[in-house]
């Protein structure tokens, strides 16, 4: 996934303003460990809300016992939702969000279970390009998603 010109020139900020990252030299093993350091945990933890959450870990998260008191409009919500899905939920999405909380109102079992599929962790990358604080409770929006490439790198150091 390539940068944007405004990711860019965020990432190229993050980069001189940090000590270990600016050090590296302006080379490809330079970009090589910038990348790297990108690629893993960042500095602190930081949660964003997970775009690929796959249909079976959905449906592993009901509880048995909670599903059977759902009502017949709430199943049928939840079944156009399902069929609408390919193979995964993003979570991202607001309105999907919604949709999963107003029909597991009265389930908190349930609610627990989707809230923690609805966040991960993030990479340096990541949290470098999201928006939102990255709690627990308030997980940021990627702006961009997946390992960052040793051409963006490069691209942003001028190199």
């Amino acid at each position: 996934m390539s940068l944007t010109p405004t990711q860019q020139t965020t990432l190229l900020a993050v980069i001189t303003a940090n000590g270990t990252l600016n050090a590296q030299p302006l080379n490809a093993d330079g970009d090589y460990a910038i990348a790297a350091l990108l690629n893993g945990p960042p500095p602190s933890a930081f949660w964003v809300f997970n775009p690929a959450i796959s249909i079976e870990a959905l449906i592993g998260a009901f509880d048995a016992t909670e599903f059977m008191t759902l009502t017949t409009a709430q199943i049928g919500l939840l079944t156009i939702i399902m069929g609408a899905s390919t193979s995964s939920m993003d979570a991202s999405v607001a309105q999907r969000r919604n949709q999963f909380i107003n029909i597991f109102a009265s389930c908190p079992t349930t609610k627990t279970n989707l809230g923690n599929l609805a966040r991960r962790a993030a990479t340096w990358i990541e949290q470098i390009l999201s928006t939102g604080t990255g709690t627990t409770n308030s997980p940021a929006t990627m702006g961009y998603v997946g390992q960052i490439s040793l051409n963006d790198i490069a691209a942003v150091r001028g190199g």
